[in-house]
């Protein structure tokens, strides 16, 4: 019965998540046409012609998620993006500055240090500003929302992966701390790491044996 209760645990935490899921599916469907946004597969899709007061989640309406980008009409935002947001607010404890959110092709090539294929292309990645940076990675540690978290000077990019994947960028993190995080959430990055490690010690033995 024992080893039963952490299988029982997932399924309740997994089932919960369901419904938390398809009851912010029900209520973007239900809202859609009055407020002048779409529902596109897993996306929330919009531009300023919207009722940009409407709020997709408690704290924040449209206008405040909507694109910075001068080369894009809408904005384009991942459900489950919404959600984990909605669940740092909470763990964070009241509304936090949302900026760069969706950007179009042309308009990523424009912003300093942005990734070629960016999760922002694809609306699934947020990045949000906060007073104290110490203190809110503190709490998503202890929240896990999973996915891509990186810290910054100025705040977080938060964006939808697979696996979990964070990144500290702040100047005055140490190299091991930086190498630490790089390795503690990605268990597959770290298994390909170690494979390699072993192919080359196994090279340099054969150097000096053969």
């Amino acid at each position: 019965m024992v080893a039963r209760c952490p299988l029982l645990l997932f399924n309740l935490t997994f089932y919960a998540m369901q419904i938390y899921k398809n009851n912010f599916d029900a209520k973007l469907k239900k809202d859609a046409a009055e407020n002048g946004f779409t529902v596109e597969g897993n996306y929330l899709v919009y531009n300023s012609n919207c009722n940009l007061l409407y709020s997709p989640i408690p704290n924040y309406t449209l206008g405040d998620l909507m694109t910075a980008n001068p080369l894009s009409s809408y904005t384009k935002l991942n459900k489950d993006l919404l959600l984990r947001l909605n669940d740092i607010t909470d763990q964070y404890g009241g509304k936090l500055e949302v900026s760069s959110t969706y950007r179009s092709f042309e308009y990523n090539l424009t912003v300093p240090g942005s990734c070629a294929v960016s999760k922002h292309c694809r609306g699934d990645a947020l990045h949000i500003h906060c007073p104290d940076v110490n203190d809110l990675y503190e709490r998503l540690l202890i929240l896990n929302p999973g996915g891509e978290i990186g810290v910054y000077d100025w705040g977080f990019h938060i964006g939808i992966a697979p696996v979990p994947d964070y990144w500290d960028s702040r100047p005055e993190q140490t190299f091991a701390r930086k190498w630490r995080d790089y390795l503690e959430p990605d268990r597959v990055r770290n298994y390909g790491i170690i494979a390699l490690l072993g192919l080359f010690a196994i090279w340099i033995l054969g150097r000096l044996f053969k």
